[in-house]
């Protein structure tokens, strides 16, 4: 998704999932009069650009993170996600052709996940980050956020401190203990390969 600053402070920020942006997107909101995009749209400049139809999207910031972590936040998202349609339709009945909504297709989903983080990454990994942030004008490191997030502070003339939301994998084992072998952080390492290079990530 993208939030866009309505003028006078004219940016955008590029929301990229499993980034850390939920805490931007929140402050952008609390400090200013904003346009959002619907989940799923917006999810780079270009089509930020085509949802608000203007070329003129402003300063344009977004955030990234560590390949091997962000491997380990969608697995994890999608196991519950999955876990979460299946209780609501048995709960509520729903029958619909809708993948979130089907019996079938929820049960074969959540076969192919219990086969392990390892199987996942041999086909479940998402787009590089790189190919959302490389046309925007300032990348922040998740990891680095609060020292990064200044830039942003001065640029909007706002400096009200940036929330710390609840993180979704306080509750799971370290992401280290997903890698328990040389070939599933290769995995990674191939299809983030840019990214880590780009951004300066390593396995740590």
């Amino acid at each position: 998704m993208a939030v866009m600053v309505k003028d006078p402070y004219h940016a955008t920020f590029i929301h990229i999932a499993k980034t850390g942006g939920s805490s931007v997107t929140v402050w952008l909101k609390s400090n200013f009069d904003v346009y959002t995009t619907k989940t799923k749209m917006g999810a780079d400049v270009y089509q930020t650009k085509q949802v608000f139809d203007t070329d003129n999207i402003g300063w344009t910031f977004c955030t990234v993170r560590n390949p091997w972590r962000i491997a380990v936040s969608w697995y994890s998202f999608l196991c519950l996600q999955n876990q979460g349609r299946i209780k609501h339709v048995l709960d509520n009945g729903i029958l619909s052709p809708k993948k979130k909504h089907n019996l079938d297709y929820l049960y074969a989903e959540k076969s192919r996940l219990e086969k392990g983080f390892e199987k996942w990454v041999t086909y479940g990994l998402r787009t590089p980050l790189w190919k959302k942030a490389q046309q925007c004008d300032y990348v922040m490191k998740l990891e680095t956020i609060h020292r990064d997030f200044k830039e942003v502070q001065k640029r909007l003339g706002c400096y009200n401190v940036l929330p710390h939301l609840m993180r979704s994998d306080v509750n799971r084992p370290s992401w280290h203990s997903y890698y328990r072998n040389q070939e599933t952080k290769d995995i990674v390492a191939n299809h983030y390969k840019k990214d880590i290079e780009l951004y300066g990530y390593d396995f740590s």
